[in-house]
């Protein structure tokens, strides 16, 4: 299966949570970490809404991914 689509698959079926890291992607869809975030660019370009926040944890800035309903 191609990177972008395992992508899409795993954010597709977390469509409640309140969003997962790239590293936390890469990790569960064997993707590189760097790839993820291209592959999020990618589908961003076809049209999939997909959210990014930033937060706060242990005093780091951490950026969270989830898909638009």
């Amino acid at each position: 299966m191609a990177q972008i689509n395992r992508v899409l698959n795993y954010l597709s079926k977390r469509p409640k949570s309140p969003g997962v890291t790239a590293s936390r992607i890469a990790s569960d869809t064997k993707v590189p970490r760097d790839s993820v975030m291209k592959r999020i660019h990618d589908l961003r370009n076809e049209g999939f809404r997909i959210y990014s926040n930033r937060r706060i944890v242990n005093g780091r800035e951490v950026l969270y991914y989830r898909m638009g309903s």
